[in-house]
């Protein structure tokens, strides 16, 4: 188990630690460090939601459906290899699911959890 925003949801902590850290990486990339992120947690209903938001650029409609791809990359050669978001991908698809909105200047990825406390009752 796992608590963002202090709720417990169903998975794995040090895999979804990684799925975070490759989410704020690809983030933080995007912005070009100057820019704005922001982390937040949700419940709505039985999902806790976990949204990873920049100011970016925007990912372009054109390649949205492979994003996840691995080995799919936008990044500027020695910025990465595309194995981040599909990683991320790979570890919550484990237990719950990712979605992305984006146009320019608003990317959000939601993560989307099952709380712990419904599984328990």
């Amino acid at each position: 188990m796992f608590s963002p925003g202090g709720t417990p949801v169903v998975g794995n902590r040090n895999r979804l630690n990684q799925a975070w850290m490759n989410l704020i990486n690809n983030a933080l990339q995007s912005i070009d460090y100057r820019g704005m992120l922001t982390i937040s947690a949700e419940r709505s209903g039985e999902w806790i939601i976990v949204s990873f938001a920049d100011t970016g650029p925007g990912i372009p409609e054109s390649i949205r459906d492979r994003i996840f791809e691995p080995f799919f990359t936008t990044k500027r050669h020695g910025e990465g290899i595309g194995l981040g978001l599909d990683i991320a991908r790979s570890i919550v698809e484990g237990c719950g699911r990712i979605e992305l909105e984006s146009f320019p200047g608003n990317t959000v990825f939601k993560v989307y959890l099952r709380s712990a406390e419904d599984r328990n009752q």
